[in-house]
């Protein structure tokens, strides 16, 4: 036999039978996730930051960046479970668990979460996964940013409720609604609130009338007397 037939019939072989890889990849969809891991306290940039799956095999460690790169891999039938843990020093760590359904195909997803220090005293919880195109450093830190603005302001609004049972703020120049540990932006200080649908008034007027303790929840109406419900029984 000619050496170039012998080639042609190898080449043949080869891809006629696939590699045990390549028939291994094929029944397994895998989600590239690019994060970021920061302290909540600071925002600083977490260096060091293991990422361990479901069985805890290390998977990456956060750059000086804060930034990390893994692939989470699961069968091709059924629903896929996002599932991941945090660890680094010193750090509380935190677990990540998502039922993303059925998709049939390999995605891309980005991460931002921050860890809360081991003596921190307020435990701050924050984290955003979500599929992107994209999850380069350069564009989870943009949405880090944005998420960083929205942060800043639960950080003010949280320390301005500290030791008070107020409802009505004012925070540079803007107004909100405040319960539990949500809160509620509203356009003016005159936007007209309404407490168990019995009573109503302006929302600078609520300091005097209600507790934030005795809120169980808060409804935004656009078609009523009254755009918002504050609901206490």
């Amino acid at each position: 036999m000619k050496l170039n037939n012998l080639i042609f019939l190898c080449v043949l072989v080869l891809n006629f039978f696939p590699s045990k890889a390549q028939e291994k990849n094929t029944n397994f969809r895998i989600v590239v996730i690019g994060g970021l891991i920061v302290d909540t306290e600071n925002f600083s940039p977490l260096k060091g930051a293991k990422i361990f799956d479901k069985n805890e095999n290390l998977l990456g460690i956060t750059d000086e960046k804060g930034y990390f790169k893994v692939k989470l891999r699961q069968e091709i039938k059924g629903n896929f479970l996002i599932y991941f843990s945090v660890k680094k020093q010193n750090y509380e760590s935190i677990t990540l668990k998502e039922n993303w359904g059925n998709f049939g195909k390999d995605i891309k997803a980005s991460f931002i979460s921050g860890l809360n220090k081991k003596n921190f005293k307020e435990k701050i919880v924050f984290t955003n996964l979500e599929i992107s195109e994209d999850n380069s450093y350069r564009n989870v830190v943009s949405k880090f940013n944005a998420l960083k603005k929205i942060k800043s302001l639960e950080n003010r609004i949280r320390k301005a409720a500290e030791g008070n049972e107020k409802v009505f703020f004012e925070i540079d120049g803007a107004y909100y609604i405040v319960y539990e540990k949500n809160w509620l932006k509203i356009e003016t200080k005159n936007e007209i609130v309404s407490i168990d649908r019995k009573i109503t008034m302006q929302a600078s007027e609520l300091n005097s009338k209600i507790k934030r303790s005795e809120i169980v929840f808060i409804s935004n109406f656009n078609n009523k007397p009254f755009k918002i419900l504050i609901n206490t029984k």
